[in-house]
């Protein structure tokens, strides 16, 4: 039951980790974007790209690239 217990925990865990990364990542591109004075809208050609390449090299991963959140209010805020 232990053993179990741990487990779940771990799962939760890594779960929570992987959407954190994914804001993280969001708010990082976002501060890209501002810096170079590009339009908020640049963030879901952004988000094309890194899927695209994603889907290349790492297709085990496209649910967390999927994750990141580039829309341009989240660009905004």
């Amino acid at each position: 039951m232990a053993a179990s217990l741990s487990a779940q925990k771990q799962y939760v865990f890594r779960a929570n980790k992987t959407k954190e990364n994914a804001i993280i990542a969001s708010y990082e591109v976002a501060q890209l974007i501002a810096q170079h004075r590009k339009p908020f809208s640049d963030g879901d050609f952004i988000k094309q790209c890194l899927t695209k390449v994603a889907e290349i090299i790492c297709p085990e991963k496209m649910q967390e690239f999927n994750n990141v959140s580039m829309s341009r209010n989240n660009v905004v805020r």
